[in-house]
């Protein structure tokens, strides 16, 4: 099996996302249990003596809550949020009915509160179903972050595979959903639903008041008022998280609030509109004057509408991964030119110093085996500190050499020479081998992708493990790209090539006929 495939579908960091056919059957089996659980409070409440039933309510209303948000955080769905919340509120009505004879006034009032409640449900379980949901995000694009080169290109090449078994298998046409077609126009439903409910909402409530023929509630007109304000609360309510879901751009998504809430205010300064109502009915303690009614009235608004916009960007984040599991061929093409994208972003220009020790075999031999570990550990850390001094990276220390890389080749040079005038000094006084230490380096630079501490199968690292090869002892061979980096400096052509290209050998002093340096490349 291919390593992408491996990590796409056996990693346990991170667990394979649900389809959606394993979604429904988690949500039904939600839904079913919270009902059976409803029902039985139900019974237990209406047989119950009058202090157990007050104890059933209270713990309904908590519980039910509580079980709202754990259910919906669990299967992330809003449609689990919402099949609950309708059950709860018909729950409550259901317990407000039992226990007296039923009036038009307590019928309205129960129902009101049914509404109240179940919305106030519904968005506990919103919330937890999409931050639960973005939780699962965050950890899925986390994973990705941290994945390695290898890693990256194992689940490329595996995505390459399954893009063409897709497309051999053909693609169902994309078919616009109600959310696309709320979208392409979401500024005239924001403003229609906006009008609307708060249209609707004066001519109930001025026919309510001014025929004197309440039918629900005849004794109480702010009873009638307030369900007709819960129904309000409740259109507004799913108005908003509407435009939130079908906003698309964050800030379009804000606008869009902005005029939802605008145009739903359209009454509000007319002088019978129902909010007035309430202020002349000595309510006015509870819900403030019209402007803090606007001001509360946009920040739910707002809320709602981020909460919504939230549950959408989820919802896109798992349909994608969702075909990126079926193998939608669109959706593959997509991951691999990303992944492409990021492979290809991390080119930049490396120089490789190779460094190897002359008849390292021959020391070892001769010498005593605690010896020889100690001389040549002091040797690599040697060659470390040099590399490291100069903002060089160790990359690879396999045997007695060192691959080490750089970003700027004077400072690889620097590097490269700094080594061998400190072997000099450690022959003389730290050396307890009967050989000195003798090194032949070896320097290129070429373009890189990825960084060489995981790109070790770089053509780069070979090279210069080539020009090292052939370089002879005590002596830094460097390639002509690298001399094409360094034009101010000085070398002589060695008589030997790697790769087909050419040696220099860099000197300080000496007899040796000096090369005039190469021209830079344009």
């Amino acid at each position: 099996m291919k390593f992408g495939a491996r990590f796409l579908k056996v990693s346990r960091s991170v667990p394979r996302m649900p389809l959606p056919e394993e979604r429904k059957q988690r949500e039904q089996r939600s839904v079913t249990g919270y009902i059976a659980f409803l029902s039985v409070l139900f019974l237990i409440f209406a047989f119950a003596p009058d202090r157990v039933a007050n104890t059933i309510l209270a713990f309904s209303v908590v519980g039910g809550v509580l079980t709202q948000i754990v259910l919906s955080a669990f299967s992330r769905s809003l449609r689990v949020a919402g099949s609950i919340s309708l059950a709860q509120g018909v729950f409550m009505v259901a317990l407000a009915l039992n226990r007296a004879p039923i009036t038009a006034g307590l019928l309205t009032e129960a129902v009101s509160i049914g509404i109240i409640l179940g919305t106030l449900f519904f968005v506990a379980g919103t919330m937890a179903a999409t931050f639960m949901g973005l939780a699962d995000m965050q950890r899925w694009e986390s994973r990705r972050k941290r994945m390695s080169r290898h890693q990256r290109i194992g689940v490329l090449l595996d995505l390459k595979d399954r893009v063409s078994v897709a497309s051999l298998r053909g693609e169902p046409a994309n078919r616009e959903s109600w959310t696309d077609r709320v979208s392409r126009n979401l500024f005239g439903w924001a403003f229609s639903l906006g009008f609307g409910f708060d249209m609707l909402f004066v001519i109930a409530v001025s026919l309510l008041v001014r025929s004197k023929v309440v039918i629900m509630a005849p004794d109480n007109q702010s009873v009638a008022i307030l369900f007709l304000y819960s129904i309000s609360f409740l259109g507004v309510f799913g108005a908003n998280l509407l435009v939130g879901y079908c906003g698309g751009r964050y800030l379009r998504m804000l606008l869009a609030a902005l005029v939802l809430t605008a145009s739903g205010s359209s009454f509000l300064f007319w002088a019978d509109h129902p909010t007035h109502l309430l202020l002349r009915m000595g309510m006015g303690n509870q819900v403030g004057s019209v402007r803090d009614m606007f001001l509360q009235g946009l920040a739910i608004s707002l809320v709602i509408s981020n909460v919504g916009w939230l549950a959408a960007y989820v919802q896109r984040k798992t349909d994608r991964i969702w075909k990126l599991q079926r193998g939608d061929a669109s959706v593959l093409n997509e991951e691999i030119q990303r992944l492409e994208n990021s492979l290809l972003r991390d080119q930049s220009r490396k120089c490789v110093v190779a460094v190897d020790v002359v008849g390292s075999t021959r020391m070892k031999a001769n010498a005593d085996m605690l010896v020889s570990e100690w001389c040549f550990r002091e040797y690599q850390q040697i060659v470390t500190q040099c590399v490291e001094d100069e903002g060089g990276q160790v990359v690879n220390t396999a045997g007695d050499g060192v691959v080490a890389s750089f970003e700027d080749p004077a400072s690889a040079l620097e590097a490269a020479t700094a080594v061998r005038d400190r072997l000099l000094v450690f022959n003389a006084r730290g050396n307890r081998l009967s050989e000195p230490f003798q090194v032949r380096i070896g320097i290129d630079s070429a373009e890189v992708q990825g960084n060489l501490a995981e790109v070790q199968f770089s053509q780069l690292i070979d090279t210069a493990a080539h020009i090292e090869a052939v370089t002879p002892a005590g002596a830094i061979g460097v390639s002509q790209s690298f001399m094409a980096l360094m034009p101010d400096e000085r070398a002589t052509q060695h008589g030997y090539s790697a790769d087909g290209n050419p040696i220099f050998l860099m000197r300080e002093s000496g007899s040796a006929l000096w090369a005039e340096p190469l021209p830079t490349s344009s």
